[in-house]
């Protein structure tokens, strides 16, 4: 076909209306695109017109349609994107803000950071006080049979446990969030972020994606792996730090005895345990809002520096945490005779940071 005659472009509406039926062509083909959005042609050459009556065959413009469906139709589980949109939304906000001056730019895009850590910390500690407070230590502590909903299996399981095995069993429900929202945000970036125009092409020198007037076709917009990865670790080590918290606080409770005391002065070798491993929570916390000052974490080039490193390491810490707490919690059995009406303090707690999250 020439090119470079007039083409017919045909786009469908919100229906979704199949390539054939959209062109008037049975036999279609796509030219560009993919299976979610996509251009077709008719695959016969002596199809590929549209003729107006009368007028000599193959003397109309060229005929084309897009087929855009696919972006707005699937299956039920694509809704679970929903609960990307409020990272997508913090990511934009700093490109949206009014001019402002260059020295400022660092200090805004670091906030901006801080408020995406404090989403996920925020989805994550939802999660927490009703998998924990409401599943593994109301639902527990209850009769069996007494809350509706949940599957009788789950139920006997939660009354033949121990306390601290109700606490491990209620943090399924936060970890599972989690490992959605890790699927979630990696799918997106093994498809959109990892495309690389020109691989031979260099980084350039400043950190591209904080600045307002990088373009489209700059190489390094597409260039997002390193730095998605890094910042993806970081999420998972403060998700998991408050899953921690989570489960650690009701057994540190019961082990310092007094509830005015900060440290556990006068406490045996738990208290001291469960006190160290809170403290280790909140420097993994102090420690990721730090590391999203460096620049070289938040730089689209592969790791390079000590800041870079320990961001790559960040989801060994958080198993490292993970194995601790569950060490901690079933150390003695959980502390067998401890059982509560509710989870001790969990819902001050998680009230207190909330409001500091936000």
């Amino acid at each position: 076909m020439n090119e470079d005659r007039v083409v017919e472009l045909r786009v469908h509406g919100v229906a979704g209306t199949p390539p054939d039926e959209l062109l008037d062509r049975v036999l279609v083909v796509r030219v560009a695109g993919d299976s979610r959005a996509g251009f077709y042609r008719p695959a016969l050459a002596d199809e590929g017109t549209d003729d107006a009556p009368g007028q000599p065959h193959g003397s109309g413009p060229l005929l084309e349609g897009y087929c855009w469906g696919g972006l707005t139709s699937g299956a039920a589980a694509r809704a679970f994107w929903l609960l990307l949109l409020p990272f997508t939304i913090a990511n934009v906000a700093p490109r949206l803000r009014p001019p402002s001056p260059p020295r400022t730019d660092g200090f805004l895009w670091w906030l901006s950071r801080l408020f995406a850590l404090g989403l996920t910390a925020l989805m994550i500690q939802t999660a927490a006080g009703v998998g924990v407070d409401q599943i593994g230590w109301r639902c527990g502590t209850l009769p069996a049979g007494t809350c509706p909903g949940l599957p009788n299996a789950v139920d006997q399981l939660l009354h033949m446990a121990t306390p601290g095995q109700r606490l491990l069993l209620g943090a399924v429900v936060p970890i599972v969030v989690l490992l959605v929202l890790v699927l979630l945000g990696r799918g997106t970036a093994m498809r959109y972020e990892q495309a690389d125009p020109d691989p031979a092409a260099r980084y350039a020198d400043h950190n591209p994606g904080d600045g307002p007037d990088l373009a489209l076709s700059h190489p390094d917009l597409w260039r997002g792996q390193h730095l998605v990865r890094r910042l993806r670790r970081l999420h998972i080590l403060i998700a998991v730090g408050i899953c921690v918290v989570t489960v650690a606080l009701p057994a540190y409770e019961h082990d310092r005895g007094a509830a005015t005391q900060l440290l556990p002065l006068g406490g045996g070798l738990l208290s001291w345990l469960g006190w160290a491993l809170l403290v280790l929570c909140a420097a993994a916390a102090v420690g990721v809002a730090t590391l999203l000052a460096f620049p070289s974490v938040t730089s689209r080039r592969p790791s390079v520096g000590t800041a870079a490193t320990l961001a790559e390491r960040a989801y060994q810490a958080a198993l490292a945490l993970c194995l601790l707490a569950i060490g901690y919690v079933c150390w003695r059995h959980a502390r067998a005779g401890h059982r509560p009406a509710h989870c001790p303090v969990l819902a001050g707690r998680l009230c207190c940071f909330s409001a500091c999250t936000w």
